[in-house]
């Protein structure tokens, strides 16, 4: 009887701490993109290793590149005008337009679909990614990053082009 109590407490405790640990995890995962609900045709994310994992074809597709998986190799590779994405199932070795990179958590197959991480590729693609974690929310900005940097390097450019020939035109005093 002595023993009993405590074990018995022990177990209450250890149960209640399993409990609001999963009360404290969202029930499931939703991904934006575009500030639209991705369509991931029936397959839930994944969390692994602190990488939310998604089917790759839905997620490639809605940030406009072109998708090829080898499955005779396990080589994964997405395309788009001046963007190549390369990986490998089980890699956590990727390549982003001939630049090795480390991967958090590798691609994986999963009930016959093919799962990738999903802030690399949103990141890769030019995108913004931000992760909620008390809505379970996924957020993907597609071109936030690289298009602002890009229009204000053509206006900087353009600018001391400009400065330049004035410059040349004018005699110096």
């Amino acid at each position: 009887m002595k023993k009993t109590l405590p074990v018995l407490l022990s177990t209450v405790m250890l149960s209640g701490m399993i409990s609001l640990s999963a009360a404290a995890a969202p029930a499931s995962i939703t991904v934006k993109v575009d500030q639209q609900t991705l369509d991931l045709k029936g397959h839930a994310p994944v969390q692994d290793h602190g990488s939310i994992l998604v089917p790759l074809r839905p997620v490639f597709e809605k940030l406009g590149l072109q998708v090829v998986f080898d499955a005779k190799s396990g080589s994964i590779t997405g395309t788009k005008d001046g963007l190549l994405i390369k990986l490998q199932l089980g890699s956590k070795k990727a390549s982003l337009n001939g630049v090795a990179r480390t991967l958090t958590s590798a691609p994986k197959m999963i009930d016959g679909t093919v799962y990738v991480p999903l802030r690399f590729i949103g990141e890769a693609a030019g995108g913004s990614v931000t992760w909620d974690a008390k809505q379970g929310l996924v957020s993907i900005l597609p071109g936030s990053q690289n298009s602002v940097q890009v229009d204000g390097e053509k206006e900087i450019t353009a600018f001391f082009k400009q400065y330049e020939d004035y410059s040349n035109k004018e005699p110096f005093l």
